[in-house]
């Protein structure tokens, strides 16, 4: 079986990753994860190509496979065709593309079309109605809620580890209080992007700058970064013109399939920015999009340069 998963949600293909790999019962010998980047595309071939004696089966996982997606332009993938038109039985292929789009046109995407399936993971999770899927049969308020987002910093991937952590230490208490939260829960780096947005558009760049390199640190993906920007920018432009038409903000969730809690944030960060400021840095950064993706600037510096510049 052959699968490609793509998309700016690096949390939720993680998880999809999990799915598979937990669909299959396979033990960790018999999983291998492999970094486009670090290695060659032959290398993962010939081991998807070996054959077990005893009709075992292996998963095989490549991540930053961003061949599919345009990103790699000078990447052979003949062998990869000839492949997929004869695939090994035993061996379960994982491709993980950084970024929101793949190239349909091209020939192994169409191949992995008719063979394998293609999943995408492009929509944002709202961390608010996450954490609340969480919680059954526990119980938190409002302003124990809001605290326990702000220690794990609205990051997804943490919430279902800490949350876990919080019903174990209450046992059959079911109600979870601040002191619970401040007890057990991890700090997280908060990335917040209403603030990161405030610090670029308002030109604190040092502050900025300072956030940048520590999601860089943490192995943000700058494409990803990017495109959460943009779709944030893009929600707030929206919201504001949607607020100015006269529409409740629980209209505005509805017509945005958002949350209205996520609604009524978008529509307090958006009162500071007039429609101009938001339009200007929306097309800024699709521009920028538009010369990483073409190899005209270098992914790691662009969003740096991009801060530089406003």
């Amino acid at each position: 079986m052959i699968y490609l998963l793509y998309g700016t949600e690096e949390y939720q293909i993680k998880q999809e990753e999990k799915k598979i790999m937990d669909s299959f019962s396979l033990d960790a010998l018999s999983i291998e994860t492999f970094d486009y980047n670090q290695t060659t595309l032959e290398t993962i071939l010939e081991k998807a190509n070996t054959y077990s004696l005893f009709d075992e089966k292996k998963i095989l996982i490549l991540e930053h496979a961003n061949f599919f997606s345009g990103k790699k332009g000078n990447t052979d993938t003949e062998g990869l065709e000839k492949y997929l038109e004869n695939p090994n039985p035993q061996t379960i292929l994982i491709f993980n593309v950084d970024g929101e789009k793949i190239d349909e046109r091209k020939k192994i995407v169409k191949q992995i079309k008719k063979i394998g399936k293609i999943i995408e993971k492009n929509k944002e999770v709202d961390p608010y109605s996450f954490v609340q899927s969480l919680l059954p049969p526990y119980k938190m308020s409002s302003e124990v809620f809001s605290f326990f987002l702000g220690k794990i910093g609205n990051k997804i991937e943490f919430a279902e580890n800490e949350i876990e952590k919080l019903k174990l230490y209450k046992g059959e208490d079911l109600t979870i209080t601040k002191e619970d939260v401040h007890l057990l829960t991890s700090k997280y780096f908060n990335l917040n992007l209403f603030t990161f947005l405030d610090d670029i558009i308002y030109r604190r760049k040092e502050k900025c700058l300072e956030t940048y390199q520590e999601l860089l640190r943490l192995n943000t993906e700058p494409i990803a970064l990017l495109v959460r920007l943009a779709n944030q920018i893009r929600l707030m432009y929206q919201v504001k013109e949607l607020t100015r038409q006269g529409y409740s903000t629980a209209n505005i969730a509805s017509m945005l399939n958002i949350h209205p809690y996520r609604a009524k944030k978008v529509l307090e960060s958006a009162y500071s920015y007039s429609k101009e400021t938001l339009l200007k840095h929306l097309n800024s950064l699709a521009e920028l999009d538009f010369k990483i993706k073409s190899g005209k600037i270098n992914k790691d510096i662009g969003l740096e340069l991009f801060i530089l510049g406003v």
